[in-house]
């Protein structure tokens, strides 16, 4: 089931991008200042829908590879939570960022920020109660 979910949780990051370049090509008729907070939003999601899936693939790496030190597991263990919150964090900028403009652009994209955090609180609910993956 991992291999099936993974390649997908990178969309969102994709999306992402593609929402970037949409809006570099075709500013809106807000101002300068509006695009670039809505820009640098957009940037800060798509680190943040690219860093999930990259974690989740390490974490599935060192768990279940035959060859991998109990030291390495937890290492990866012990990054997990921090990594889980820095996420969040970086989610709520974002968020933040995109809601600077109210138009339908900055609304469409925290609506996917929003998505975006709830599967970050997702993955810090599951390793606060290690229930694993």
């Amino acid at each position: 089931m991992t291999m099936v979910v993974l390649p997908l949780a990178f969309v969102p990051a994709l999306g992402f991008l593609a929402l970037r370049s949409f809006l570099k090509a075709h500013p809106s008729a807000t101002s300068e200042d509006d695009v670039q907070f809505l820009l640098n939003g957009l940037k800060l999601a798509s680190i943040s829908a690219a860093a999930l899936p990259t974690l989740l693939s390490v974490k599935y790496i060192t768990s279940n590879s035959p060859i991998s030190s109990p030291f390495l597991a937890e290492l990866v263990n012990r990054l997990w939570l921090p990594a889980a919150i820095a996420g969040g964090v970086v989610n709520l900028i974002a968020l933040i960022d995109c809601l600077h403009e109210r138009g339908g652009a900055s609304l469409l994209t925290a609506f996917f920020v929003a998505i975006l955090q709830v599967c970050w609180l997702l993955t810090f609910v599951l390793l606060l109660f290690g229930r694993g993956f």
